[in-house]
């Protein structure tokens, strides 16, 4: 998975751009073969010394239970949605 952060300063409180990507690989049965990519916001912010994040991101995800390419593959699934998270930094 990669992940890029565009922080609009350098002050501990400030919106960031998300752009994030990756692959799944196929590890024995259980875990399938796929890859996501979406685009997000977020806010980072200082309270008592430490940093908190909040994210609001969109996501699109294909997983192949065969193991074969998306496009191949006759067991495939897509999702598309949303994801919010918070976040602390020690």
């Amino acid at each position: 998975m990669l992940e890029l952060r565009g922080y609009f300063s350098d002050e501990p409180s400030t919106i960031y751009l998300l752009i994030y990507g990756g692959k799944s690989l196929a590890m024995g049965d259980f875990f399938v073969n796929g890859q996501g990519a979406g685009i997000g916001i977020g806010f980072r912010f200082q309270l008592m010394e430490r940093l908190f994040i909040i994210d609001l991101r969109s996501f699109n995800r294909s997983v192949q239970f065969d193991n074969l390419r998306y496009r191949d593959s006759n067991s495939r699934g897509f999702l598309t949605g949303a994801y919010f998270g918070l976040g602390y930094r020690f």
